[in-house]
């Protein structure tokens, strides 16, 4: 039994629900647990804030955003009180190395502005010293790329990345303002999946 049947195998007894693996244009494995799974739109939860770094990589190279060092407080000018928030950069937030507290995922949720929540939260270390996992950071990078550009996250990514990929069935939630989820929002078919890795 070759490598790739071991792994369809495992797949199986894992119940997942698809897997795609290509290598130089051909297709190694091809697995969809039943007919539904192929065309389903899949939650991808935290894969959502790599496609939202991919993004932010065009708006740099498109000219809309200088660089990834680019103080947070250009795009949100009520931190100009606050010393230590002033320094945060895109980058920090897309590290995850912001410094801001994060009271976990489910906590700005209930919060009508959620962008508002995580800049109210106290600064716990200086940026750039400390890794904490924080899907309000990503919620950030979603709000700043909407200041921007001047177009919903969802609506850029539709636009300059999606379409030329070919993606077009998929869904990314918002939040009450309308400013696209940037931690956990986006649901994409498996195969789409693919073109994006």
């Amino acid at each position: 039994m070759n490598a790739l049947t071991k792994f369809e195998n495992q797949l199986k007894k894992d119940k997942i629900n698809s897997a795609l693996v290509q290598r130089d244009n051909t297709r190694m494995v091809e697995y969809y647990r039943n007919n539904k799974m192929k065309e389903k739109q899949h939650k991808i939860y935290s894969v959502t804030k790599s496609i939202l770094s991919i993004v932010v990589g065009i708006a740099i190279d498109k000219g809309y955003i200088e660089n990834v060092n680019t103080p947070i407080d250009h795009y949100f000018p009520e931190l100009n009180n606050t010393r230590e928030k002033q320094k945060i950069t895109i980058k920090h937030l897309l590290t995850m190395t912001s410094g801001i507290h994060w009271p976990g995922n489910g906590s700005m949720i209930p919060s009508k502005n959620w962008v508002n929540f995580v800049l109210d939260q106290p600064i716990d270390n200086p940026p750039g010293k400390e890794m904490v996992y924080s899907c309000g950071s990503s919620h950030l990078v979603s709000a700043i790329l909407q200041k921007a550009t001047g177009l919903n996250t969802e609506v850029f990514a539709r636009k300059r990345l999606f379409t030329p990929l070919g993606i077009t069935d998929y869904n990314w939630n918002h939040d009450a303002l309308g400013i696209a989820i940037g931690g956990f929002g986006l649901t994409l078919r498996t195969e789409d999946m693919l073109k994006i890795g």
